[in-house]
């Protein structure tokens, strides 16, 4: 029997007495984590057929779908084992700070991914976007930076360059991680999710470097637990963005939580709230919905954005808090209320940041 083979027939079978996450083995569910990892390895190493590569997405789909997270975390954290053991993170050579963005949204989110970029340029920070040749939204965020020149680094040469040269980097999985970006690329052909997309959100993609690099991690609200249970996500500075599992606003303000390397545990900046969907300015807040073009309008977004970075557009609070927690991560600013601040500022002109 396959490594696959016997792991499916595991994933399948009906759970008997699975450990809870609170229980310290909890990964040790009935799935075989070296079969696990031996079996996401062929997959990503070209050593799997499609047939059984597709059946391993399938049973990992269904396990997704209904939300079994003592069964689905173990599998995503072993494919995440994997692919890390296989990324070629990017090199910084910079003493300039780096926030690290994941770009892989698989519906209408965060169309102000691109003005969380342009604003962390401005401050002087080199972003880091992996992603966006895989997904529809990571498109639509490509295309809207694409209205600003920031185009798609071709090789990793090229990657490197732009992010010195320009302080922004936009970085297709394939050059970190082949093996990875095929994997995402078996939705379109299969139709149904794969575990990619998530292990995508938690890549990182910069690796001993000289200066304070932070990666922002995302997860659904369900998948908390996974990362936050999990000590290697403690080794260097980072954000774990929340989104509630059931988006109902493409601007809900996520939870946010900021890893606290020296406490070992991770420190929520932001609780969270869908409610929050409303905007800042120094004329007072407005309605969201009112203010911004429909959705995938790249041109319209890319205006939109233009209006924001030139202060004649209000700035969301998702937006806002978002921003504040990349600027205290990564070291721009010293704790939340001086990060809080200068967001604000940097949201009321085009020369905000720069000059806060």
């Amino acid at each position: 029997m396959s490594e696959i083979s016997r792991v499916l027939k595991q994933l399948c079978a009906a759970p008997q007495q699975i450990a809870g996450p609170g229980n310290p083995d909890w990964r040790g569910d009935g799935v075989d984590p070296v079969a696990l990892n031996q079996s996401f390895a062929a997959i990503l190493d070209g050593g799997a057929s499609e047939m059984a590569a597709g059946a391993m997405i399938a049973a990992a789909s269904m396990l997704e779908g209904a939300r079994d997270f003592e069964r689905y975390a173990p599998l995503l954290l072993s494919l995440l084992e994997v692919v890390q053991d296989r990324l070629s993170p990017l090199p910084v050579t910079s003493s300039v700070a780096v926030v690290v963005i994941p770009n892989y949204a698989d519906a209408f989110r965060h169309p102000h991914l691109s003005a969380l970029v342009l604003l962390l340029q401005r401050a002087g920070i080199k972003v880091l976007v992996h992603g966006a040749l895989e997904t529809v939204g990571g498109l639509f965020t490509t295309g809207v930076l694409r209205e600003f020149g920031v185009l798609p680094a071709p090789t990793r040469s090229m990657a490197s360059r732009n992010l010195a040269e320009k302080g922004i980097a936009l970085v297709p999985t394939a050059l970190l991680a082949p093996g990875l970006a095929a994997m995402l690329a078996m939705r379109n052909q299969l139709g149904i999710s794969t575990p990619a997309t998530r292990v995508a959100n938690m890549l990182t993609a910069i690796a001993d470097a000289p200066v304070c690099v932070a990666h922002v991690l995302a997860v659904p609200a369900w998948l908390q637990q996974a990362v936050t249970a999990e000590s290697c996500f403690l080794r260097a500075p980072a954000l774990l963005v929340v989104q509630p599992n059931q988006e109902k606003s493409a601007m809900a303000a996520p939870m946010i939580l900021q890893a606290d390397l020296q406490r070992g545990a991770w420190a929520t900046l932001y609780e969270g709230d869908d409610r929050l969907r409303h905007t800042i300015s120094s004329c007072g807040a407005g309605n969201y919905a009112a203010e911004v073009p429909a959705a995938w309008d790249t041109k319209a977004w890319a205006e939109w954005t233009r209006r924001l970075l030139g202060g004649k557009a209000p700035l969301p609070v998702a937006l806002l808090q978002m921003l504040a927690a990349c600027l205290v991560s990564c070291g721009y600013a010293r704790d939340l209320h001086e990060a809080k601040a200068v967001a604000a500022v940097g949201g009321a002109g085009s020369s905000g940041l720069a000059a806060a």
